[in-house]
């Protein structure tokens, strides 16, 4: 028997309805979307920031170029190219000889320029590790100036002590002054308020930066090369020129870190032997 069919009329389909399902149809297909341009589109982190003193941690490649140049490369260059050190007229007490004291800040240019040779250098003593990229700051003179920094980097070496003190960030604060990074002990700002000031500097340049003082005795205030040997080159490509003794970038922080190392080698008892008794450090040495 066939079914019986309903008297009552059939309803309409409701518009509301049909207007309700084409939205979620929309919603569904705008999250598909998404989705699969979440998976095509690959993430990209953002670039690390290289101001103040949380900088990107130098890479591998930079550091093996500053801390693996073979004589070969670096003892032809000499030393002429670098200002010699002064030689204190009384020796500074150290707390620990033979001792190398670094002081200087993150925004400093002269710093900037004077920490390339001042690694390489360190690096024929001891291994030097946590070293981070760093520039000079953008609102002084030879602004930007590629460098890295000894803020929480750490030495080891049998030969040598060595104090580094980062003073400052590169970043000035709403007062226009950079934020205090590192503190000298009292010692060493006993030992830079002695030599940091006439007859070592001029008149009226008193606390001038870097100072670097090599076993009490070899002392440099402000950078050995001017900083304009590094404008507009990229770390990497300061780490690469430094490897290469005929060109400026190279001639310049090659022969700082020689009159480094010289008068290193004259205050640790010329060790290592293979450093300090080759014939551009020996004769660096008898002209300190």
């Amino acid at each position: 028997m066939p079914a019986k069919k309903s008297g009552r009329p059939k309803a309409p389909p409701d518009p509301r309805a049909w207007l309700l399902w084409g939205i979620l149809g929309l919603v569904g297909a705008a999250l598909v979307a998404v989705v699969l341009v979440a998976l095509v589109v690959p993430s990209t982190k953002p670039t690390p920031k290289l101001l103040g003193h949380v900088g990107q941690k130098a890479p591998a490649s930079i550091m093996k170029n500053l801390t693996q140049i073979p004589y070969t490369v670096w003892g032809p260059v000499g030393t002429a190219a670098a200002s010699p050190p002064q030689v204190v007229k009384t020796v500074a007490h150290l707390p620990k000889a033979p001792e190398f004291l670094y002081i200087g800040a993150e925004w400093c240019p002269f710093c900037a320029a004077e920490r390339w040779a001042m690694t390489i250098a360190l690096s024929r003593f001891g291994t030097l590790s946590n070293m981070h990229l760093m520039q000079s700051s953008s609102s002084d003179v030879y602004p930007g100036t590629k460098t890295l920094t000894f803020y929480h980097s750490h030495y080891q070496s049998a030969f040598i002590h060595i104090a580094m003190v980062e003073t400052a960030t590169n970043t000035p604060n709403g007062s226009g002054t950079y934020p205090t990074l590192e503190t000298p002990t009292s010692s060493e700002s006993a030992i830079q308020a002695a030599y940091d000031q006439p007859p070592y500097v001029p008149t009226g340049s008193n606390g001038s930066i870097p100072f670097v003082l090599v076993g009490g005795k070899y002392l440099w205030i402000g950078a050995q090369y001017q900083p304009t040997v590094l404008a507009g080159l990229s770390w990497s490509q300061i780490a690469s020129d430094a490897r290469h003794p005929t060109s400026t970038v190279g001639q310049s922080i090659l022969s700082a870190a020689n009159e480094l190392t010289a008068a290193i080698c004259a205050t640790d008892g010329n060790q290592p032997a293979s450093v300090c008794q080759t014939p551009v450090i020996r004769g660096a040495e008898t002209r300190l």
